[in-house]
């Protein structure tokens, strides 16, 4: 399939197939070829937005703010809300700064990014954002405060339907409003930053992309590779009510290497975007993407 309208058609199918909305961003990041359906469309991040405070925070240690081997003392409360990592953990724990950001990434605990969040600021973050030219990417409040305002709203809840009724009216579940948001061509465009050395120096986008390649917590993307590439796929995923977003990159052994964004809103009735349906999907149209780059680029 060569004719892009052709592989946007059948991107869009697939997510539909599977009942979701689908925003798609691929990059060839060594050709600077590209192909999308609605990829420049405000989303809501959800944990993929941990991505642009792993950047910020290697500018940090680049700048000589913070240290990666500093130690850092987490108490046993209160912690941020999360079902994993620090969140969960019932005892108090002491671990190096660097060991907070593998788990903020590689198991997208919220505990973790807040105290990185702390440290920085959201503010910070995007920051950053802006002076490498992503004019989208934001975040506005720390998890914890993601948390307080949910829970505001959802005071004086009384039934379920009440409670489907509220969420479908969050700002912060609302991709134009949402308090962590960025488009797929924008986060495609910071991984490429990543991978090409220009987010931070070198050996500092190296321990990134080192750190994504070991996340647990994407499954949708890698699924539509076979099992060589799986094994080498940097990702990361995120997961609201109703919103389920998985990026990362592809690494071929000819060298190709290919940026991926799938983000996609399904009815808010799939809780914990755990739909085996919706994986599929999200692997499929990634691998029609990069298909897509790879033949016309010539690639066998």
């Amino acid at each position: 399939m060569n004719d892009v309208e052709d592989v946007r058609a059948e991107m869009r199918q697939t997510v539909r197939a599977a009942g979701l909305e689908g925003f798609m961003h691929a990059r060839d990041l060594s050709a600077d070829r590209e192909v999308g359906y609605c990829d420049t469309t405000v989303c809501a991040t959800a944990s993929v937005g941990k991505v642009s405070i792993l950047v910020s925070l290697m500018q940090a240690v680049a700048a000589g703010e913070v240290d990666l081997a500093e130690r850092v003392h987490v108490a046993d409360a209160p912690r941020t809300g999360g079902p994993s990592g620090l969140s969960v953990l019932p005892d108090p724990v002491d671990l190096s700064l660097r060991a907070v950001a593998h788990l903020m990434m590689t198991v997208s605990d919220n505990h973790a990014t807040d105290i990185i969040l702390d440290r920085l600021t959201p503010e910070r973050v995007t920051g950053t954002m802006r002076s490498l030219g992503l004019q989208v990417t934001t975040l506005d409040g720390t998890v914890r405060d993601l948390y307080a305002r949910s829970h505001q709203r959802m005071q004086g809840v009384t039934d379920g339907d009440d409670a489907l009724r509220r969420m479908r009216s969050d700002p912060d579940l609302n991709p134009a409003t949402a308090a962590w948001r960025t488009t797929p061509a924008e986060i495609t465009q910071l991984l490429q930053y990543i991978w090409r050395d220009q987010a931070a120096p070198p050996a500092l986008c190296a321990e990134m992309r080192s750190i994504m390649r070991q996340c647990t917590t994407s499954h949708g993307l890698v699924s539509g590779f076979p099992a060589p590439l799986q094994d080498s796929f940097a990702r990361k995923t995120g997961t609201l009510t109703g919103i389920r977003n998985e990026v990362g990159v592809v690494e071929y052994p000819d060298g190709g290497q290919y940026a991926v964004a799938v983000f996609t809103l399904a009815d808010v009735a799939d809780w914990k975007g755990l739909d085996p349906h919706a994986s599929i999907a999200i692997g499929r149209a990634a691998r029609l993407m990069v298909d897509y780059l790879r033949t016309a680029g010539g690639c066998a």
